[in-house]
């Protein structure tokens, strides 16, 4: 399984190959039909997996504790 880390270089990949390719949504090559994710949903999905990566980086072993008085 892929890493966080990895994830976010597949999607800055991707996006990368979509600005490459003029960021067509859709096309139909030979009756076959391709469509690619909404950037905005990239977009999602980097900041996610960004925030996972960091977590990595810092280390699994960090916990973060929030304590209140009661009343």
């Amino acid at each position: 399984m892929a890493t966080a880390v990895e994830i976010v270089a597949s999607i800055d990949a991707y996006m990368a190959g979509q600005l490459e390719a003029g960021g067509v949504k859709d096309y139909e090559i030979g009756g076959r039909k391709i469509s690619r994710y909404p950037i905005a949903d990239v977009l999602k999905l980097r900041t996610y997996y960004a925030s996972l990566a960091a977590g990595e980086s810092r280390g699994s072993d960090v916990t973060y504790v929030k304590f209140t008085r009661p009343g």
